[in-house]
């Protein structure tokens, strides 16, 4: 386990998602072609979003047609150290209806969502 869980699916099978790798959705899709077999039920993807390149040198709008490519896959996304500027972006975006922002398993509050 890795320290975080989902509210909207709770059972779901929780995978580490690089995003600052050269292809992000292919490793995506590599990711969710490796779990198919092994474990039954929902997939999730877990971003950790402190330390995200293609904000940096892309922007937002890239980062955002990013998570909706991988959305595609049919996998939820789970966005974890999301700073609070870029959690207010992706709720105007209404990214929110599609992804979910990580809260840690011991019910700790993260910062980004206070």
């Amino acid at each position: 386990m890795l320290g975080f869980y989902s509210y909207r699916q709770p059972t779901a099978h929780l995978l580490q998602l690089d995003l600052n790798g050269p292809d992000p959705v292919q490793q995506a899709r590599r990711l969710v072609q490796n779990a198919a077999g092994t474990r039954p039920g929902p997939l999730c993807l877990l971003i950790d979003c402190r330390q995200l390149q293609c904000l940096r040198t892309h922007g937002l709008g890239h980062f955002a047609s990013q998570l909706l490519l991988i959305r595609l896959l049919g996998v939820g996304l789970l966005l974890h150290h999301v700073a609070p500027p870029l959690a207010r972006r992706l709720r105007l975006l209404r990214l929110d209806t599609v992804l979910e922002l990580a809260r840690p398993a011991d019910g700790q509050q993260p910062a980004a969502a206070a």
